[in-house]
């Protein structure tokens, strides 16, 4: 079991992610971004309680940190 500030922490975040995938519905490519918030938000309501959502967590860290390299030079220096 994990300890009582991280299970506070892992919801308070999962909720925020929810909240995100509430706020992309007038992005211009909203699937993909309320994927990546969705899955950010299962990850982090599992992980206190399910040891695999470990190897969740890291795998969407893992493509949303994919992602944004691919991103990057197509904004850099318009940002």
């Amino acid at each position: 079991m994990a300890p009582a500030w991280f299970r506070i922490v892992s919801w308070v975040m999962a909720a925020l992610y929810l909240l995100s995938v509430a706020v992309q519905y007038n992005d211009p490519d909203p699937l993909r971004w309320m994927a990546m918030y969705g899955a950010a938000a299962v990850a982090a309501a599992l992980l206190p309680s399910r040891r695999w959502a470990i190897g969740l967590a890291l795998g969407v860290a893992a493509v949303a940190l994919v992602w944004a390299v691919v991103l990057t030079p197509e904004i850099w220096g318009r940002v």
